[in-house]
Parts: C-alpha cells; structure tokens; sequence
C-alpha cells in the first residue's frame, strides 16, 4: 500500500482566463447606500471577472496565511496571447499586497483568447520551480504541483 503524501506544501499555479463573456453579470444586484442623505439605494451587479478575481484573492489569502513559508503560489493572467505573471514564487512576492497591486494594473478584460498559453507558461513555470529546488547530489525528487484554470468555457 502506498503511503498517503502531504501535498499541502504543494506549489499551485492560478490561471484567470479575461475574456468579453467574463463581463457579463452574475447572480442577483444587490443595493448599496450611497450617502446618508440620499434615500434611494443603489443597485450594483457583479461581473464574472470580479467573482472570479475575488475568488482567486480569497485563495491567495487563505494560502498565505494558513502556510505563509510552506506553499507557494503563482498567479496569471490570460488575454489574447498575453500572459502576465502576477507575482513569482520568491518569498518577497508571496504575499497579498503584491496580487492585489498587479490586479489593479491588469484591469478589465478586452479581448477573446484560448486558455492554452496561460497552461503553457503555469507548466513551464512550475517546472522552473522545481528545478531551482532540486537538491544538488543526483537524488530523485518528486514534484508535484496544481494548475487551477478559471475560464468561462469550461466544457
């Protein structure tokens, strides 16, 4: 019988795919005050790109907090052919702030795209991981990481 593995330390790459469909409303508005001195409310929708955005923010933070030196992860942005690499797997970059800063750089989505560039660059980095943490002397070393996708075609 195979022992069971840890994989909380496992690293994770966090792909949002930006599409035109992204800005479409979801659920219901829901109504917000806007000054004490009007009596009307305000009512708001939320888009997919901002659930999927708060979404991959709730994560980042549980992630950084419950395991803030244990895993990592690395999260990207996909548009067109575009990739942006929001923050890198170095301690300095692992946290909120940074994911929050480069979020706000990214903006909304504006055109269509495929998916698959942003799976290349989250393989390809979580390979570059791996190697940089590979112990020297020739021992085998498993790896093994996630690659989480967030795209409105999903099939």
């Amino acid at each position: 019988m195979l022992a069971e593995r840890d994989n909380s330390r496992d690293p994770v790459v966090l792909v949002l795919h930006r599409t035109p469909e992204t800005l479409a409303t979801c659920g219901r508005p829901f109504s917000i005050e806007t000054s004490k001195t009007s009596s009307t409310p305000c009512k708001i929708s939320k888009s997919g790109w901002t659930f999927a955005v708060e979404g991959a923010v709730e994560y980042c933070r549980i992630v950084f907090d419950l395991f803030p030196c244990a895993c990592k992860v690395q999260l990207l942005v996909v548009e067109g052919n575009r990739v942006n690499v929001l923050n890198l797997w170095s301690d300095e970059e692992q946290n909120l702030g940074q994911v929050l800063n480069e979020l706000a750089r990214v903006g909304h989505p504006a055109g269509s795209s495929d998916t698959l560039p942003g799976v290349n660059i989250a393989l390809q980095s979580l390979g570059k991981h791996f190697f940089e943490q590979l112990p020297s002397g020739g021992r085998t070393v498993e790896c093994c990481g996630r690659i989480l996708v967030v795209t409105p075609h999903a099939r």
